[in-house]
């Protein structure tokens, strides 16, 4: 076992350990991303939309889904303060763009242990082989604007 797979196993990933090992160079050469909140469940996992725009004539406009959902499971008693310190620990993230899935970002989820959903086990040896980042340029907005949509997902979670 090599450093990187040991060190993997031991951490767990805060949103802010996540955002700060995002692929810098991919992130700024990236187009625009919006990134809207759009709802939580009862296990605390909070859904966004994100409008990505692509390359000028080439793909065009898309929107994807991202989930943030915290290792620990927040209780509808528990005040504003308190649900916002349950997402300033380790979260699990998945987006369901082909860059998160593609791009290696899936793996260097799972291997660190904050992928949210199926594990994905296929290392990607072609376009990503040096695992670099760890999220997609949606995720990557989305772990930005999370916290400022706290008020709105805990007053819809007290609703459930």
């Amino acid at each position: 076992m090599n450093f990187k797979d040991f060190y993997y196993q031991l951490k767990e990933e805060t949103i802010n350990d996540i955002k700060g090992n995002v692929d810098s160079l991919r992130k700024d050469n990236a187009l625009p991303v919006v990134s809207t909140y759009e709802s939580i469940n009862k296990r605390g996992t909070i859904t966004f939309k994100s409008t990505a725009i692509t390359s000028p004539g080439r793909y065009g406009i898309y929107e994807w889904t991202q989930r943030v959902r915290p290792h620990k499971k927040p209780v509808s008693s528990s005040s504003l303060k308190a649900f916002r310190e349950i997402y300033d620990g380790d979260v699990d993230v998945a987006c369901d763009c082909p860059d998160f899935k593609f791009g290696g970002y899936q793996y260097i989820a799972t291997k660190g242990d904050f992928k949210l959903g199926k594990a994905q086990t296929i290392s990607p040896d072609i376009r990503n082989p040096n695992l670099e980042g760890t999220t997609c340029r949606h995720l990557a907005n989305v772990l930005t604007v999370v916290k400022t949509n706290l008020p709105s997902a805990y007053k819809d979670f007290k609703k459930l």
